[in-house]
């Protein structure tokens, strides 16, 4: 029993942690947290990277993670995609753009695991690929469709996954032979639940950018200039000091809505161990 107790309470104190250890959380009005905006939630992904004056950024990541890629030029396009039928799931995501040739990116960030992550990831997928084509169109043929999405987490992987491989990716392939049936689709997982250097020890721009995207949530002092002009521009852009007071306020909401979240999660599962327990 004593084991049971101390699991509970320590669900119980999870949600004041979550307060004075998330950046920039806002008790009483007061900043608890440290100065950079976590780029791991996902309304503050939105809030940083739909900026126009930030675009050059947003451009310099996705051409550090998406390969075989160069990106130029990218537009910022609708992130809400209506059901098609009244009874149907509609779908919000944290950032759709078109780039170079039409090809379409959707970015996703998640802070927290889920078992049915991937499987939402491919249903995302269905609609950059099914937009692009009218009622009465016979041309079938399909610009490039790439979801990325940075997890806060590692995931499950069969065989011999090397434990420090950050960046997985997958596309539609023949079973045996590994044949590619298309190159109309592809995923992009950057897992920082992988990635356990520390700044001293991160090398070249996509390490410096995996320890930032990881650890800005938890920094009172910005990283080292590192000579890369995207890598140090990201410390400047994500500061919570430099917002605007509309923004900021956006900040502060997207704050409150993930401690929110977060709270009725833990809420849930100490209902489900009170239950399963009879305590």
């Amino acid at each position: 029993m004593p084991t049971f107790a101390v699991e509970n309470n320590r669900y119980k104190t999870m949600a004041k942690d979550y307060i004075t250890k998330t950046p920039g959380a806002r008790v009483g009005g007061k900043n608890e947290g440290g100065k950079f905006i976590n780029l791991l939630v996902d309304g503050n992904f939105k809030l940083v990277f739909s900026n126009p004056e930030n675009i050059p950024e947003l451009i310099g990541i996705l051409n550090e993670f998406i390969p075989d890629v160069t990106i130029t030029e990218l537009t910022l396009t609708q992130q809400e995609q209506q059901g098609r039928r009244p009874e149907q799931k509609s779908s919000v995501f944290d950032m759709e753009c078109v780039v170079d040739g039409g090809r379409k990116i959707v970015v996703e960030v998640q802070f927290n695991s889920r078992p049915d992550y991937l499987n939402r990831m491919l249903y995302y997928s269905t609609w950059p690929i099914s937009n692009q084509h009218l009622k009465g169109d016979n041309n079938y043929s399909l610009n490039d469709v790439y979801i990325i999405s940075f997890c806060n987490f590692a995931l499950l992987h069969d065989g011999d996954w090397e434990e420090d491989r950050v960046v997985s990716s997958y596309s539609i392939r023949e079973d045996h032979n590994f044949e590619v049936m298309t190159t109309a689709l592809h995923f992009i997982y950057v897992e920082l639940g992988r990635f356990a250097k520390s700044e001293e020890q991160a090398s070249g721009r996509k390490e410096h950018l995996l320890f930032r995207f990881k650890n800005f949530g938890h920094l009172d002092t910005a990283p080292k200039p590192t000579g890369d002009a995207i890598v140090d521009k990201l410390s400047d852009i994500v500061a919570i000091e430099s917002l605007s007071e509309e923004d900021r306020a956006n900040y502060d909401r997207n704050m409150r809505n993930e401690f929110d979240i977060r709270t009725e999660k833990l809420m849930i599962r100490e209902a489900a161990f009170h239950s399963r327990w009879n305590i």
